[in-house]
């Protein structure tokens, strides 16, 4: 998928486990990056969300403004789901 400075991105993620979709559930912490390589310190572009309500799809909006800040080149994407983790009894 090619992506340009000044574009406004956007990114739909989903979530499967063995062939399987899953849902995002309430509390997951889904964290997006893009940067040049792994060595790399930081992001050229970050967002992350805390799932409010269980969901198939989370959306990753970067508009232009930020999107124009980037250098021409290629980069990696990043993406880290977290699951809330429950005390006691699961839920």
């Amino acid at each position: 998928m090619e992506k340009y400075r000044g574009d406004t991105y956007i990114f739909n993620l989903t979530l499967e486990q063995d062939g399987q979709a899953q849902k995002f559930q309430i509390g997951d912490l889904v964290r997006f990056g893009a940067k040049t390589n792994t060595a790399q310190a930081g992001y050229a572009l970050y967002k992350e969300v805390v799932v409010e309500k269980e969901t198939d799809t989370i959306e990753f909006v970067f508009n232009s403004e930020e999107t124009s800040k980037l250098d021409v080149r290629m980069y990696l994407i990043e993406v880290e789901l977290t699951r809330k983790r429950y005390g006691g009894n699961c839920v």
